[in-house]
């Protein structure tokens, strides 16, 4: 895959917190003024290929070419198992009953 493809590919959710995470890095240790920090998080959020997240996190040391690689290109995969709740009500079990002088909640 070239650097091209690569960079238009969909963006995945863990792709977009991992941008959010160098930018907020950079901005603790004072390499990004808060309005720009604002700014970047925003784009990162809205960010629907790896290309625009690349340009958020460009110029910061954490993404420079020798840092380690954070955003996987190759080799990913998400399984899901196979999910089932055998239950009457099945809200029973995740919302607990208040009785007369509970004071949870």
């Amino acid at each position: 895959m070239t650097a091209d493809e690569h960079s238009q590919l969909r963006a995945s959710d863990a792709e977009r917190d991992w941008a959010v995470g160098i930018v907020r890095e950079a901005a603790a240790e004072g390499r990004l003024a808060l309005d720009e920090l604002s700014d970047r998080v925003e784009r990162a959020l809205g960010a629907t290929t790896r290309g625009e997240l690349e340009l958020v996190v460009r110029d910061l040391p954490a993404a420079s070419p020798g840092a380690p690689q954070l955003m996987p290109t190759v080799g990913q995969a998400v399984v899901f198992g196979d999910v089932r709740v055998r239950a009457r009500r099945p809200a029973e079990r995740l919302i607990p009953r208040l009785r007369r002088g509970d004071t949870r909640g």
